[in-house]
């Protein structure tokens, strides 16, 4: 969800400024490139801090929030449930996240500038440096010439950009202070306590994306996606969260699949990959009076996931058919015994304008041949 096509972070988060930063954390705070190494693989991992701020996230934005309308879900179904379990069983609920979730939530859905905290821990690569950075950022009052060096400005100026207003400045240092509360009273001891499971998780679904990565080499080649950092958070859901600049490497971020069943993270990420591509493709294909009137966001989510089925037809036709299954299983639809019958409940469960179909086909025809 680094792009305008989504609920994307405002232009800010676009500029090539953290891959720069390599400061210290006691005084300053390093960013997610302080090895500003380009990878030519996708790297399947997990880290604490990205777990956490989602887990955060997943509360704020689902306690009290109306019905979710969004084509795919961004939290996963049931998360808070099952920590909240997690925290009676441990003798720790409520935290303060669980007593001021709602709250958070009304102030984040109330304006869109917040959609960049959707992103954010992307481009740090550990606690210690995003919250070392915010900490600046606070401390500076948002002024990057209250800085004591170059490079905290630097970092300064970043968060000042994405977060310009003195009020939402605050909120997100409040923010941080609750996330840091919630992991040392509970997330943290819960993170280490899956720390075997999450392992086996993560080496699987690294199994699972190298059987396919071949097949969709030149296609991650045109779009410039060919290697990253890929985590996995149990809080989000099949819609995943992505950063392509401002960083040396892209990163990724989604969902957690249960242990036996890693090629589902796989189809999460392939729908990921499709939205660098499927902007352009809408913009040429649909009038921009027609796109508000239909819905930004939900043209875009449909044309990923329509975009991700024909990729899997044109590269790894044989795995179409769970790619397709999987997202009917997501949204609560019953996919049809018969393979002859999924394509069809697919494109009812979601549909899509025929131009944009065509247009889709033909664009990524065009990427696979290098054009």
């Amino acid at each position: 969800m680094s792009r305008r096509s989504r609920p994307a972070p405002p232009p800010a988060l676009r500029l090539p400024l953290l891959a720069a930063l390599t400061l210290a954390a006691c005084a300053t705070a390093r960013t997610a490139d302080e090895e500003p190494v380009v990878l030519t693989e996708w790297r399947v991992q997990s880290a604490e801090h990205v777990a956490l701020w989602y887990h955060g996230l997943a509360y704020a934005l689902t306690a009290g929030a109306p019905p979710d309308t969004n084509v795919l879900p961004r939290f996963a179904p049931g998360y808070v449930a099952e920590i909240e379990a997690a925290k009676r069983a441990a003798g720790v609920y409520p935290t303060p996240l669980d007593q001021r979730a709602a709250e958070f939530g009304r102030t984040f859905r109330g304006s869109r500038t917040y959609d960049a905290l959707h992103f954010l821990p992307l481009y740090f690569r550990s606690a210690e440096a995003l919250f070392s950075g915010i900490d600046l950022w606070a401390r500076a009052g948002g002024n990057p010439y209250a800085a004591g060096t170059a490079e905290a400005a630097q970092v300064i100026a970043f968060l000042s950009q994405v977060f310009p207003r003195t009020e939402e400045r605050q909120t997100v240092v409040e923010w941080v202070a609750l996330l840091r509360t919630e992991d040392s009273l509970f997330f943290s001891g819960y993170w280490s306590a899956r720390a075997t499971t999450r392992d086996t998780v993560v080496a699987e679904v690294q199994r699972a994306w190298n059987a396919l990565a071949p097949a969709l080499a030149n296609y991650l080649a045109y779009i410039r996606f060919r290697g990253g950092e890929l985590f996995l958070a149990p809080a989000l859901g099949a819609e995943g969260r992505s950063v392509t600049t401002g960083v040396a490497t892209p990163r990724a971020a989604i969902f957690e699949p249960p242990p036996d069943r890693p090629d589902a993270a796989v189809w999460s990420f392939v729908h990921e990959m499709l939205y660098p591509l499927v902007g352009d493709v809408i913009r040429e294909q649909i009038a921009p009076a027609r796109i508000r009137t239909l819905g930004e966001e939900r043209i875009n989510t449909l044309a990923a996931l329509h975009g991700g089925a024909v990729l899997l037809q044109r590269t790894a036709p044989t795995r179409v058919d769970e790619y397709r299954r999987f997202f009917l299983e997501v949204v609560g639809a019953t996919p049809p015994s018969s393979n002859a019958d999924l394509e069809a409940a697919f494109d009812i469960a979601f549909p899509i304008l025929p131009e944009l179909r065509q247009g889709l086909e033909s664009a990524i025809s065009a990427a696979l041949a290098g054009i």
